[in-house]
């Protein structure tokens, strides 16, 4: 799957899918949702789900966005665009 991923505000991430929503793209979502809460913890403060979208937000006093961004993009079945996301 191809996403875009960049910033959303202060202290959060967001994962942009190119696929038409549909409901394996849902359960895409939902599996990296529930990887990124057994990877980060109590640094994950809370996470929304969008049609094509996953935004994390993290406690903006411990978010390393250099190493958050490396984590999501090494995600099983995803596949990074080169673009990225406006903030």
């Amino acid at each position: 799957m191809n996403f875009e991923l960049g910033p959303a505000g202060e202290a959060a991430m967001r994962l942009v899918f190119t696929e038409v929503p549909q409901p394996s793209l849902t359960k895409a979502l939902i599996e990296i949702e529930n990887r990124a809460r057994q990877h980060f913890g109590s640094t994950l403060t809370d996470s929304v789900i969008g049609y094509t979208t996953l935004t994390l937000f993290f406690s903006a006093s411990t978010l390393e966005r250099d190493r958050t961004e490396a984590w999501l993009s090494e995600q099983p079945g995803s596949h990074r665009f080169d673009g990225s996301l406006d903030p």
